[in-house]
């Protein structure tokens, strides 16, 4: 759905139970953290159908982050394109492998935020957050082309 920020609660909640039973799938079949997770606690990922029923998965926590982060590796190595580092302002810093669609999402994401906080209300407490963003989104897009 492209026009998200446009649809009704109601589509939005449809298409986010859509893409949670898409994500299910994708990490049962692909991420060892997941599948690790999944048999431990017993969960049958075919009976997680709406936004409620996330309260039968533990919390992924940034300690399990920093413990298994390969384990969260849901590609093949050679497709991991960058790496994003968070500060470590509140302990060690996690690293994030990204692939090309990965990016991509990043950059999508900046543009829905940044077009309507030139246009609405609040612009002055988003300008700072929106600097460091646009940076970094800059830096991504050149990496791109």
């Amino acid at each position: 759905m492209s026009d998200i920020e446009f649809a009704t609660s109601a589509e939005i909640k449809t298409y986010q139970e859509k893409r949670l039973h898409e994500a299910l799938g994708y990490l049962a079949q692909h991420s060892p953290y997941y599948q690790r997770l999944f048999k431990s606690y017993r969960i049958d990922i075919n009976k997680i159908a709406t936004l409620d029923d996330l309260v039968k998965i533990p919390f992924t926590e940034k300690k399990d982050l920093q413990l298994f982060n390969n384990d969260f590796l849901c590609c093949p190595k050679h497709k991991i394109v960058d790496y994003i580092t968070t500060s470590g302002t509140l302990g060690d810093p996690v690293t994030f492998a990204c692939t090309e669609q990965d990016l991509q999402r990043l950059v999508d994401l900046f543009l829905r935020q940044i077009v309507p906080a030139a246009v609405g209300e609040g612009i002055l407490t988003l300008v700072s957050d929106l600097c460091f963003r646009a940076m970094i989104m800059f830096l991504i897009i050149l990496r791109i082309l």
